[in-house]
């Protein structure tokens, strides 16, 4: 958003834009960089895709269900921030997707240790507040600690 500050500690963020973009930056930062590389292709195409599947089941009458989708991948390779600007883009287009988070190691949602879920009603931003989410308090960062309990809260949030 053009001339609002954000305030942004221990952090990671990138920017980016289709049409250039100002960034000033207050205070110390580990790293800068420009580059040409960029996932944000695939996934404005994968909200291209999501948006017709949310289309095509409302035209069906369910106005209930549209698609599923399933981010996975290993740490830190950028699941929470597919996951938001999904979000994102669907809030966009008037869509009220609800953001469920079984990572119990870095939960976007509530604290580690817990799986939640929230609807969504604005875009996420980098400080987004969530608001009225569902958790269950699992009490471990790894699912595979005890299996049992995961796979049973887990039915519970469904």
């Amino acid at each position: 958003v053009k001339n609002k500050p954000y305030i942004i500690t221990n952090s990671k963020i990138a920017v980016f834009t289709w049409t250039g973009c100002e960034v000033t930056i207050k205070g110390k930062c580990e790293s800068i960089y420009v580059s040409e590389e960029t996932p944000m292709v695939s996934y404005i195409n994968t909200h291209a895709a999501l948006n017709r599947m949310r289309t095509d089941a409302k035209a069906k009458g369910n106005k209930k269900y549209g698609p599923v989708v399933v981010i996975a991948g290993p740490k830190d390779s950028g699941k929470s921030t597919l996951a938001k600007i999904l979000l994102s883009y669907a809030v966009r287009c008037d869509w009220k997707p609800a953001f469920v988070d079984l990572d119990v190691g870095q939960n976007e949602i509530t604290m580690p240790g817990c799986i939640a879920a929230t609807p969504v009603d604005e875009q996420v931003g980098i400080q987004s507040k969530w608001s009225a989410p569902l958790v269950y308090y699992y009490g471990h960062t790894s699912p595979a600690k005890n299996k049992e309990i995961y796979t049973r809260i887990c039915g519970k949030l469904a």
